[in-house]
């Protein structure tokens, strides 16, 4: 039976405080199917489509075969191949679409639940793609930017020169040098080269 607790902050749409709960039950063993459901459904609310497959198959090691876990699987794998047509179609010049929009919206929910490390990863891949056909698409490097800000120190783990260049490129390209987080980021940035 699945927690009851972590039923209702899911119902509430605190799927943090649920997946909490939920992985203290896979912890402690007294886990059933409903448990990985549930947590998988958490993860993809937030946004973090490769942990809820991670958790589909972490259910289909410890329960076993079933077609309810196998097809949720393949219901997870959807919205990561949208995103990577995203991606690809980025690196053709594309601005808009609405492959694109759900990468947007998808790295909005990651930033929004804290998964910074899975927002930075598809931002970075968002960056190497249109850094080929320098377009001008400029959320790239304000979702960065709004990483870069909200985690104050101890962002040096997800950001390289590639992605600062990314920020201050947003902020040059925008107008905004004179907000918040450009000199910052622009000091870091020269950190670096030394």
């Amino acid at each position: 039976m699945v927690n009851e607790s972590a039923l209702q902050f899911f119902e509430k749409q605190q799927y943090g405080k649920a997946t909490v709960l939920l992985e203290k039950q896979v912890r402690e063993k007294t886990y059933t199917l409903d448990t990985f459901q549930l947590l998988a459904k958490c993860y993809a609310q937030m946004g973090h489509y490769m942990k809820a497959i991670e958790k589909v198959k972490q259910g289909l090691s410890l329960i076993g075969e079933t077609p309810v876990l196998w097809e949720s699987l393949e219901y997870y794998k959807k919205p990561l191949k949208l995103m990577e047509e995203a991606l690809k179609e980025i690196s053709k010049g594309g601005h808009t679409s609405s492959n694109i929009n759900f990468l947007k919206k998808n790295i909005k929910q990651l930033i929004t639940y804290g998964h910074y490390a899975e927002a930075v990863t598809w931002l970075s891949q968002a960056t190497e793609v249109r850094k080929h056909k320098t377009t001008t698409i400029l959320w790239i490097g304000m979702y960065l930017k709004d990483i870069f800000l909200l985690l104050e120190k101890g962002y040096d783990r997800y950001f390289d020169e590639l992605l600062l260049d990314e920020m201050l490129f947003y902020y040059l390209k925008s107008g905004k040098m004179y907000e918040r987080g450009f000199k910052e980021i622009q000091a870091y940035r020269k950190e670096m080269e030394v």
